[in-house]
């Protein structure tokens, strides 16, 4: 490595130490990071049917859902991304968990756009399979669901 490639490399290490420290509160060292729908959806569903479920974080992570749905009903994989079905099916169905209504005009849009794309894709439905509302397959529902709740996986 010449000298003055090693100078400059030398004189990126302070730069980004100070780029990553700036943002850095005195009392704290997290910054908030930001998701995709899927991602926060599945925490949703982790807390929802986790051992200590919380409500009040189940109707934040639901108010995020709400906020970042498109439009046109579906939600992003990122920030001023295209509609995507693997986080719109994801997040409609965290919602129904979280108790939204399906005739709730955010519901009926995030369904139509679902429909619109295609449907329930493979990810999205192996998920479901483990939490037992898709029987194995993805064809139907496990015994006892109720159909009208979950009419997301009929498109």
């Amino acid at each position: 490595m010449a000298a003055d490639e090693r100078e400059m490399q030398n004189s990126r290490v302070p730069r980004t130490t100070t780029t990553f420290s700036n943002p850095q509160r005195e009392d704290d060292w997290v910054h908030p990071l930001k998701t995709d729908a899927a991602m926060t959806a599945q925490y949703l569903l982790r807390n929802h049917y986790g051992e200590t479920p919380s409500a009040l974080l189940e109707q934040k992570l639901a108010c995020y859902l709400r906020h970042t749905q498109l439009p046109g009903g579906g939600w992003t994989f990122y920030p001023g991304g295209p509609m995507a079905v693997t986080p719109s099916v994801q997040a409609y169905f965290a919602l129904k968990v979280a108790g939204d209504p399906q005739n709730a005009p955010h519901m009926i849009r995030a369904r139509d756009a679902i429909r619109a794309a295609g449907g329930a894709e493979v990810f999205s439905r192996i998920l479901y399979e483990l939490l037992g509302v898709l029987t194995q397959g993805g064809g139907g529902f496990a015994e006892g669901q109720d159909v009208q709740k979950h009419s997301v996986f009929f498109i």
